[in-house]
């Protein structure tokens, strides 16, 4: 059971959280196979050879059938490639941040600043703002060399925060993901912040440029 949980965790890794399931797979394969070689060599000792092969034949071909499964797999998914950037380029002319790896435990500056998520693509953002009244703030994206949305209603809806009037806090964040472009393909990007009141008037607070990739799906 731990060699084929291993095997679970390993095609997961081709997915999500590549490290992590990596690393758990690493480690329940490692504790499958030192259990088959104690019991292999317990058998070997008492002369049980049919059951000492028993015991080593199955796992050594369901481990590489997953293997070749998994391998496959994952050419399959490095060979997908979106379009999008293939004719995109980086302006040289105008400012463009960098979306940072973490927050920073001090004070955030007031505006709108990106972090990076656990997978390319995957987002944080944050928006500082001490003049919000109730209602809701949400984001918007352009490829900036032509101005052409980024996961428009997805993102409007994954960003959206709603400011009740009992808050005190003027530090706002939430998750969202881009999904035009694939993983190691940055391009350029406008994102803006919309605030809408509670009577549905939208007004554009705040914009800010980055460098961002797509997710891979």
């Amino acid at each position: 059971m731990l060699f084929i949980f291993s095997i679970v965790l390993f095609l997961f890794s081709l997915f999500f959280l590549p490290d992590l399931f990596l690393t758990i797979s690493f480690f329940v394969l490692l504790t499958a196979c030192l259990s088959i070689f104690c019991a292999v060599v317990f058998h070997l000792i008492n002369k049980n050879w049919k059951t000492a092969i028993a015991l080593v034949i199955p796992p050594t071909i369901l481990f590489a059938v997953a293997y070749q499964f998994g391998f496959l797999l994952s050419l399959i998914i490095d060979g997908r490639h979106d379009e999008f950037t293939d004719q995109l380029v980086i302006p040289k002319n105008i400012s463009i941040s960098q979306p940072l790896e973490e927050m920073d435990s001090t004070k955030i500056p007031s505006g709108l600043h990106l972090y990076k998520s656990f997978q390319p693509g995957m987002y944080r953002y944050v928006y500082v703002d001490k003049n919000l009244s109730d209602g809701k703030i949400f984001l918007k994206a352009f490829e900036i060399t032509k101005n052409q949305p980024l996961s428009f209603e997805r993102l409007k809806t994954k960003s959206l925060i709603e400011i009740k009037p009992s808050d005190s806090v003027f530090q706002f964040e939430n998750d969202f993901t881009i999904y035009e472009g694939d993983w190691g393909y940055p391009y350029a990007a406008r994102f803006e912040v919309w605030y809408e009141s509670t009577n549905k008037n939208t007004r554009k607070l705040y914009e800010r440029n980055f460098i961002i990739e797509g997710w891979q799906r």
